[in-house]
């Protein structure tokens, strides 16, 4: 054996080959082979900015009224209506970058300054890299001082990236058309939507949101799509509406929230269906159901004779 190994790498042939499964191997690992410095200097690389800590108190506490039903009701299903979190912005001092985090409660009277969920979104919004960076806890005992992480602190504080490409945790089950969800519970915080955070989340062109990618994540690479049903297309006047092929495909813009925001079903916490796309109406408008319909029958069997499922533009 140790004698066809020698001959094999003697040959050109079986340099390039060996190359090719070399490199095959680590890209197959991807993520999970990284730790979480590695992960975030290779989102420097490619955001184009290093990835800084912050403090959750520079946030802006969310509006909400506690109980079992909430006006602006938080989205994601486990977090339901606690007061005190928190939403900010980091400024990078390049326009094309938006850095977004997010410190939340989970559990019902928990101390203001302490959090079980602490996130990070970065991106690039003209090459459409993005980032996710995640801290869990089955407690309300996270402090509100995030450290960065490629810092010593860092490294033992987010959650690896191993661990955040697994689907029960991976972020683009939810954020699958666009690193950032515009749900009312978000949009009130942003200055556009009456809040008092300036371009908390940045408009981009119909160009930049076919544009999708995660330099640190080649796990997720392929398995997120854009939606499009041209006779269908109220859903994306504004916003892309995407799909993805991680986990059960019960989430997302298309499969979950679509039908949700436009009355289609009834939304989480809520006494009845609240609608919220499009704003300020009294009630769902009939062609917006049907297009959120449209969406999800795409999204979730390929229906249609419009539908297409294609992946986002990326390197």
């Amino acid at each position: 054996m140790d004698r066809l190994l020698k001959w094999l790498m003697s040959t050109q042939r079986a340099h390039a080959l060996f190359a090719v499964v070399v490199a095959t191997l680590f890209w197959s690992n991807g993520a999970i082979s990284m730790d979480i410095r590695e992960y975030a200097q290779a989102c420097e690389e490619k955001i184009g900015v290093k990835t800084p800590g912050f403090d959750c108190k520079n946030g802006e506490k969310i509006p909400i009224v506690e109980g079992n039903t909430c006006k602006n009701a938080p989205y994601l299903p486990e977090a339901r209506c606690y007061a005190d979190s928190r939403i900010g912005k980091i400024d990078s001092g390049d326009k094309n970058i938006a850095q977004v985090f997010m410190c939340r409660h989970k559990h019902p009277g928990a101390a203001p300054d302490k959090f079980s969920d602490i996130a990070l979104i970065q991106t690039n919004l003209e090459s459409g890299a993005t980032c996710f960076f995640q801290k869990l806890s089955k407690k309300e005992d996270l402090t509100s001082k995030v450290p960065a992480p490629d810092s010593t602190e860092g490294e033992v504080y987010f959650m690896p990236p191993g661990e955040m490409a697994e689907s029960g945790n991976a972020c683009v089950r939810c954020h699958d058309s666009g690193p950032f969800i515009r749900t009312p519970y978000v949009w009130q915080m942003d200055k556009k939507g009456e809040g008092k955070i300036e371009n908390l989340f940045p408009t981009r062109t119909p160009e930049q949101r076919t544009r999708y990618w995660f330099p640190a994540m080649p796990e997720w690479s392929g398995k997120v799509f854009n939606v499009t049903v041209d006779n269908a297309s109220g859903c994306t006047t504004c916003h892309a509406m995407g799909t993805s092929e991680i986990g059960e495909s019960n989430r997302g813009t298309s499969i979950w929230l679509g039908p949700m925001a436009t009355g289609e079903e009834k939304s989480p916490l809520y006494d009845k269906r609240a609608h919220w796309m499009k704003l300020n109406l009294d009630k769902p408008q009939e062609t917006s159901k049907q297009s959120a319909g449209a969406f999800r029958a795409c999204a979730k069997d390929g229906v249609g004779s419009t539908c297409k499922k294609e992946a986002f533009k990326g390197p």
